[in-house]
């Protein structure tokens, strides 16, 4: 066995060599004061993280109330556009009299909106040629729409909100115009909205379909006919619109 002498005591090794044997009997024990010191400290310890998860909860919870917050007002400006609720109204439906708000400040001017009036005002500037004063005012109203869901991709992308945090308000929406709603218009409409997005470069719009989950991009072919079934139905079309705005001239 062998002995080491120190200050506070000593401790001994009994065993053979390599055994690995501790003799603990004669190690310095802690005194009650010091366990106590242990045990505050400890409890330091353990409240200071309670605190910090608390407040970490706290905090995030906050976070979370102020990202609802910028959500609604960013969707109450949305749904507040006129120009958005004519947009979600043509969307919305397949045939509808809708009045459009006069530029110079007259009476509102009244368009019917069906499949055929939409697929012609989403035409390409190289198909079309030319557009009537009731396909810009539809155009119009589509640009600016299709501004609003640049504006919410942006935010996406700078982590200001997330798309679940967006879904509820505008899913609806993201699916309609992603052709994912079949029977709600023609095949055409949802083929030449698409195309109108891409060709016009409302790259975020191409996005946040695709952060929901959709196809943004029409195949060629699906574009190709789309054009040419539209083109063929505008030769014959007599546009429902009320006389003032029939009498304005094609938009170049």
């Amino acid at each position: 066995m062998a002995r080491i002498q120190g200050q506070s005591g000593s401790i001994h090794f009994s065993g053979k060599a390599g055994s690995g044997k501790l003799d603990c009997q004669n190690m310095p024990q802690s005194t009650p004061s010091e366990w106590l010191k242990i045990y505050t400290d400890w409890v330091k310890i353990g409240g200071a993280l309670v605190v910090f998860i608390i407040g970490l909860w706290q905090y995030t919870r906050a976070q979370k109330w102020k990202r609802r917050e910028f959500i609604a007002a960013q969707i109450k400006d949305f749904e507040a556009d006129k120009d958005i609720q004519l947009v979600m109204i043509i969307l919305d439906w397949t045939d509808r009299k809708l009045y459009f708000p006069s530029v110079s400040g007259g009476n509102s001017i009244e368009v019917r909106v069906d499949d055929q009036l939409l697929c012609s005002a989403l035409l390409p500037h190289e198909a079309a040629s030319r557009y009537y004063a009731d396909e810009v005012m539809i155009r119009d109203r589509i640009d600016r729409f299709l501004e609003m869901l640049v504006r919410l991709d942006n935010f996406v992308e700078a982590r200001l909100i997330n798309v679940a945090e967006l879904r509820p308000y505008v899913g609806y929406w993201i699916r309609l115009i992603s052709g994912n709603m079949p029977g709600w218009h023609t095949p055409e409409v949802f083929v030449l909205l698409l195309n109108y997005i891409q060709r016009y470069g409302f790259d975020g719009a191409q996005r946040l379909i695709t952060r929901f989950g959709y196809d943004a991009v029409p195949s060629a072919e699906a574009v190709r006919t789309a054009i040419a079934k539209t083109v063929k139905r505008r030769k014959k079309a007599e546009f429902q619109v009320n006389p003032d705005c029939a009498t304005d001239p094609p938009m170049p």
